[in-house]
């Protein structure tokens, strides 16, 4: 997913690997860590502060949604040094 726009900003064909995430919760795990992964922005508060009062490395997966990126990274931030003068 994060390659499409990245090459279609640079005016590449669509080529290579589509990446894909690890469970971080099971991830985490296995390096002794706790993992969670909130579905909500309830379930994010509740985890944040299990997190913050948990001893350990403590991991929260948080799903991003990319489909700003196109318009920030290849468009806005090329005119953000004309829109700051």
């Amino acid at each position: 997913m994060p390659r499409v726009w990245k090459q279609e900003g640079e005016d590449l064909p669509k080529y290579g690997l589509d990446y894909k995430n690890p469970n971080f919760v099971t991830y985490a795990k296995s390096f002794g860590a706790t993992g969670y992964k909130p579905k909500s922005i309830v379930e994010f508060k509740k985890h944040l502060e299990t997190a913050l009062n948990a001893k350990g490395v403590q991991i929260i997966d948080l799903a991003v949604n990319y489909s700003l990126n196109p318009d920030i990274l290849n468009i806005k931030i090329k005119e953000f040094p004309e829109n700051i003068k």
